[in-house]
Formats: structure tokens, sequence, C-alpha cells
């Protein structure tokens, strides 16, 4: 029976050292999963401008971190709805440290949902929850683009008449309909 118990002893301090053994793995593994990490946060995005207009071209920027003891490499790609906009941005971050990359957009009126996202060239190693940055923003139509949104341009076509007597407040060519055919005179 000594024996038995000596055994058994063995057993469950073999047991509880491979246990330890496997839980510092585990711990260690976590650790070198996100030891070179890319970050972005809402932060980190920014617009060259408050007001957004349409046909005005506005830069936006984005600022990648480090979270790394490793000097990292990726890209970061902007889109509006979905659709890219212009090509990747390669970015280079020495280890700790940020880099700060950014694309011209031309925005066309209405809702926008401007999402940007960091792409890491080594992503086994990278916690992609924070990878990504989403924010919306309102483009106000901005027919003659003389930097004046149409609801408070007295004269959205920039034609000389006013939108209130300008029967085609719209339309730079015509603003006068004589004879009622919604067809201008010109």
């Amino acid at each position: 029976n000594i024996f038995r118990v000596i055994l058994s002893d063995v057993k469950i301090k073999r047991l509880f050292w491979h246990a330890l053994l496997l839980t510092y793995l585990l711990f260690m593994t976590m650790a070198v999963a996100f030891s070179a990490d890319l970050t972005l946060s809402a932060a980190d995005v920014s617009f060259s401008t408050k007001t957004f207009l349409e046909g005005q071209s506005t830069r936006i920027y984005a600022t990648a971190h480090s979270i790394s003891n490793i000097d990292l490499r990726g890209v970061t790609r902007f889109f509006d709805n979905d659709a890219q906009i212009q090509g990747d941005q390669p970015i280079s971050i020495v280890s700790s440290q940020t880099d700060t990359v950014f694309v011209d957009w031309i925005p066309t009126p209405g809702v926008h949902t401007i999402k940007v996202k960091v792409i890491p060239f080594e992503e086994g190693y990278d916690n992609p929850a924070n990878n990504s940055v989403e924010t919306q923003i309102t483009v106000f139509a901005d027919t003659d683009r003389d930097g004046i949104a149409n609801q408070s341009d007295g004269d959205d076509d920039n034609d000389g008449v006013s939108d209130v007597d300008d029967t085609f407040p719209l339309n730079k060519n015509e603003s006068v309909d004589s004879d009622g055919d919604s067809t201008g005179n010109n």
C-alpha cells in the first residue's frame, strides 16, 4: 500500500508540473502572439476639414501605432462605403513608434461610411481586433463648387440669378421658362 501511495504522489506531482508547464507555455504563446501588434483607434483618423462639401478635395489621415519590440511593416487602406480610396498606403513603423499616411478623397453628397484598416505584412503575431476604424460623415451638396453648401447658398448654380427667382436653380445655363413647358428659354 505504501508503494501505491508513493506512486500516486509521484503521478500527482508529475501532473501538477505538466499543468504548470502548459500554463506557462500558453501564457508565453499569448504574450508572443500579440508582441508584434499594429494598432489604430478612432483618435488616429482625422480629416483636413470639419465641413465636407461635394467635389471639394478632402485629405484623410491615419496614424498607425506599433505596440512591439521590433520594427513592423504593412499597409493602410481607406474605404468610402466599402470602395477603396486610392491604393494601399505603405507603412514602416520603428519599434513602439507611429507612422502617419493619408489619401485625398473627392466626395459626392450624402452620408458616407469611411473605414480605415491597418494590415500588417506579418499577420500571425497581430491582434486584428484593433486594426480597423469606421466613422460616418455627411457631405453637403455644392452644385456650383463655390465652397458654399447649397443649403446656405442663395444661388446654387452660380448663374447670377437668385434661387428664389430661378426656375432652374441647379442649372447654370437656364433660369427662365416663359411658356411653362419645363424647358428653359435658352
